[in-house]
């Protein structure tokens, strides 16, 4: 089991400006490859959605360049939130697992 607490940046240099953080949980659930089950909170710090989150739930297959998670739900403005996450990995160091990997969220929510 794993804790994330990461800052999300608008690019994918180290250096790109943080607007929101993911705090989430990784598990490991399979015997015969590098596979998580993830739930991610992508909360957002800045702009029109400062304050509220998206959420995630899916398996990880670590070692795939590009991989799909469902978006399950969301809080405050992104309420009811549904849709898919498109991860793509650019950067993956398998010796401390640092990772950079871009994602692209499709999201449908209510506005209540």
């Amino acid at each position: 089991m794993w804790v994330v607490d990461d800052p999300l940046t608008m690019g994918l240099e180290p250096s790109s400006a943080v607007i929101r953080n993911c705090q989430g949980v990784y598990v490991s659930a399979s015997q015969s490859e590098l596979m998580l089950v993830a739930y991610l909170d992508f909360g957002f710090t800045t702009g029109e959605f400062s304050g509220s989150s998206i959420s995630t739930l899916s398996k990880n297959l670590v070692r795939e360049v590009e991989r799909e998670f469902a978006v399950v739900g969301g809080q405050e403005k992104l309420r009811m939130a549904r849709g898919f996450a498109k991860l793509k990995c650019i950067f993956y160091n398998e010796s401390n697992d640092d990772s950079i990997v871009e994602y692209t969220l499709i999201v449908r929510h209510f506005i209540t």
